[in-house]
């Protein structure tokens, strides 16, 4: 028991890492809380300071996900937690004063690491999606799509995709 508390804290301070704020301040000499939308996520990276450091920022975010999560293998609970208090830490990180991302790619790269299939298929759908759309309705349909992974079979079981469903809720949850 006290392992797993230990296990998933580690989790949440992985995925407190704030690699936006850091990759803009250290390669680039910017705040990006304080440019662009105000969040420290790969879109703002982005959108503020290109390519590059948005593919940074989405690699850097999607690698918490899926470090906190192989930290609860092989007990499913324990996963299943490590993915939630990633993403938690990286929404209100303790770095940062609470402040921080939205915990898109940081999910992705959780569940990428529960379930891969399921993620693929969602990602096939948000670009399907992207090409016709905005990139905030994208990211709302990449997160609502986690509830067509159980619906199309891909979820390893009920509880994985129930979690990724509810990743998806909360990606869209927080604007």
């Amino acid at each position: 028991m006290m392992e797993t508390v230990v296990i998933v804290l580690l989790a949440y301070l992985i995925g407190a890492v704030p690699s936006g704020y850091l990759i803009g301040r250290i390669f680039y000499g910017v705040d990006l809380k304080k440019t662009g939308s105000g969040n420290i996520g790969a879109t703002n990276a982005y959108r503020t300071l290109g390519m590059k450091a948005g593919l940074a920022v989405f690699f850097c975010d999607f690698m918490k996900g899926v470090i906190a999560v192989h930290l609860g293998m092989p007990e499913p609970t324990t996963v299943l937690l490590c993915a939630l208090f990633a993403i938690i830490g990286n929404d209100w990180s303790i770095f940062l004063k609470f402040k921080s991302g939205k915990g898109v790619a940081c999910g992705v790269g959780a569940f990428a690491y529960i379930c891969a299939p399921a993620t693929i298929a969602s990602f096939i759908v948000w670009l399907i999606v992207f090409r016709w759309k905005k990139n905030r309705f994208a990211r709302l349909n990449r997160g609502c799509t986690g509830g067509t992974d159980r619906y199309l079979g891909f979820g390893r079981t009920l509880g994985v995709c129930g979690i990724q469903s509810g990743g998806g809720s909360h990606c869209c949850g927080k604007t």
